[in-house]
């Protein structure tokens, strides 16, 4: 049977693992920011919203069409934006540094952008979405079709749009 576009399910045990890794990594950086201010957070922030973004979003896609899940990595993202205004006033992270901690912006917009290619998924396919690669999806292993295909290209290509945009301080 076919779920509607927002469903709600309990979390499994792959949708929890995660989420309590992610919290404790975050929690981690943050403390290390916080309380060891050094020239090189500046790197491991920049490092941790890189990796942590692109994995969440490339591998826990299959978690975040269930709205439960998605609203939890929603507030992660949340945290990130206020956690962006903390940061922005500490001396180290002002002037050419500042760059990176924008980046904290980026898991918002690319929770929202996953809902849009969705969407589209939805609207032309009929079906969920599948985060293709080399024409199957990623965690399926399932047969993805060329408009999973392109829809996972413009989708790539957005995050790299955001990524071109905070380097060249156009953000």
């Amino acid at each position: 049977m076919e779920k509607p576009f927002f469903y709600f399910e309990p979390l499994k045990l792959s949708d929890i693992v995660p989420m309590i890794a992610y919290a404790v990594i975050t929690i981690g950086v943050f403390l290390k920011i916080f309380l060891v201010p050094a020239q090189n957070n500046i790197n491991l922030l920049f490092l941790y919203a890189l990796i942590s973004q692109g994995c969440i979003w490339a591998f826990l896609y299959a978690s975040l069409r269930n709205f439960a899940s998605y609203m939890i990595w929603f507030l992660f993202a949340i945290v990130h934006i206020i956690l962006y205004f903390f940061l922005k006033n500490i001396q180290a992270f002002q002037n050419w540094s500042y760059m990176h901690i924008i980046y904290l912006f980026n898991a918002i917009i690319l929770l929202l952008v996953f809902q849009i290619c969705r969407f589209f998924s939805f609207k032309i396919q009929h079906r969920e979405f599948y985060f293709a690669r080399s024409g199957k999806d990623i965690n399926s292993g399932s047969k993805a079709s060329i408009t999973d295909c392109v829809i996972t290209i413009a989708s790539a290509m957005v995050y790299a749009a955001l990524l071109i945009l905070e380097l060249t301080g156009a953000m």
